[in-house]
């Protein structure tokens, strides 16, 4: 639940949830599932560019708090709607499409392939605590170990 707020021009700040109680009962608006899921990034290009070019679109109506409105008035995008637009655009780009969820989860996956140490996988996913981190892509960390198994014996060899 993304706010114009949230964005400052170096940094955006994750503080808010939304959760959906049933059609009948509507959005309901909280504070995020743990302390440690409020969390700031520094400024990634890619996303403030995004942004800049959603706000300068035409199909863009813009709301005065709220970056992803719904079309009722004082209400965010829902989950539904986003899901719509997830299918779109997989079938769009020929990608078979996955849960919203499971976004972060290819996140993480790529961070930790690409050599981020859990702590700092931790950190940026906005984990209670790095055991979380540990408990959920152990799998991953694991399969890094060949990595140092291989490296280690590299560095035997080079000694001998």
């Amino acid at each position: 639940m993304l706010k114009h707020s949230d964005f400052t021009p170096n940094s955006l700040s994750i503080k808010r949830a939304m959760t959906t109680q049933g059609f009948e009962k509507g959005q309901k608006r909280k504070s995020t599932k743990t302390k440690s899921s409020r969390r700031t990034y520094p400024r990634v290009d890619i996303v403030f560019t995004a942004y800049e070019e959603l706000l300068k679109s035409d199909k863009y109506k813009r709301d005065p708090e709220y970056v992803f409105p719904s079309s009722h008035k004082g209400k965010v995008i829902g989950f539904s709607s986003i899901d719509r637009k997830n299918r779109y655009y997989a079938q769009k780009s020929g990608l078979r499409r996955i849960k919203i969820h499971w976004f972060r989860h290819s996140c993480a996956t790529y961070l930790i392939n690409s050599g981020m140490d859990y702590m700092q996988v931790s950190a940026w996913l906005g984990h209670s605590s790095p055991d979380v981190t540990l408990r959920v892509y152990a799998h991953l960390y694991l399969g890094r170990k060949l990595e140092i198994a291989s490296f280690i014996d590299k560095q035997i060899k080079i000694i001998k």
